[in-house]
């Protein structure tokens, strides 16, 4: 056993050796740290020979990992210190968006239209409200002119309504398209397509197609383009026929 002891010794005598040829400009203390009052031991070629290898583990294990230790704890203070820092960035984020998700909800809830068929502005919260009085209105002018607007397109060159005109006694109704381009806003285009039969009409269609061709005038059976400011007229016209005895 005694002589493995000697070789043990003799090995870690070899480190330490090393580990002091290594720190030549700056020798190392035994068991010192930062702030510590014991006064270092350097690590000499006598220092190391009248050492028991107990003492000499130890002094290789404080000069092997004491800087580390220090480095591994900067490196732990700067790691929380940067998550508190990042902790607290997160929490301003989300205070920022509170805020911003509140003025938005406020902003939308005040803001205001201007409806078609008043002089006042009209409030977001009050917008459902007030397309069903527009729809009311569309009725009422329905039911004073005979005329209904069934279905509404746009595209990019033009806007396509599609027209439901009826006479007063409700015997009599005509289909038509007016179609008023986005180029040329000045004319306007009347599509009679009571006169198509895309095979699902019924009979009582079918009837009321017949009687229109007998009291329509010609032109109205045919594809017109006539200028935008005489669509009253128009209207005119189309009434009187619907309304001929």
């Amino acid at each position: 056993m005694p002589p493995k002891k000697s070789k043990a010794k003799d090995s870690v005598k070899d480190a330490v050796s090393e580990l002091s040829k290594s720190k030549v400009k700056k020798p190392t203390s035994a068991g010192s740290r930062p702030g510590s009052s014991k006064s270092p031991t350097i690590l000499t070629e006598d220092v190391i020979s009248t050492t028991d290898i107990g003492t000499l583990i130890d002094l290789v294990n404080e000069n092997v990992h004491t800087n580390a230790d220090i480095i591994h704890n900067k490196y732990k203070d700067l790691a929380e210190e940067q998550m508190s820092q990042d902790h607290l960035l997160i929490q301003e984020l989300r205070e920022e968006n509170e805020r911003l998700t509140q003025r938005l909800s406020e902003s939308s809830s005040n803001a205001e239209f201007t409806s078609p068929i008043r002089k006042k502005k009209i409030k977001q919260d009050d917008f459902e409200k007030e397309r069903e009085h527009i729809c009311f209105t569309l009725d009422l002018l329905e039911l004073l002119t005979g005329i209904k607007v069934t279905n509404f397109e746009e595209s990019p060159t033009r806007y396509t309504f599609d027209i439901k005109q009826t006479s007063s006694n409700k015997e009599l109704f005509i289909e038509y398209l007016l179609i008023l381009s986005k180029v040329d806003s000045s004319q306007i285009n009347y599509v009679p397509t009571f006169l198509e039969d895309d095979g699902t009409r019924d009979s009582a269609y079918k009837a009321n197609q017949k009687n229109l061709v007998k009291v329509l005038p010609d032109y109205l059976c045919e594809y017109l383009s006539f200028p935008f400011n005489t669509l009253a007229q128009f209207y005119g016209k189309v009434n009187k026929a619907l309304n001929r005895k």
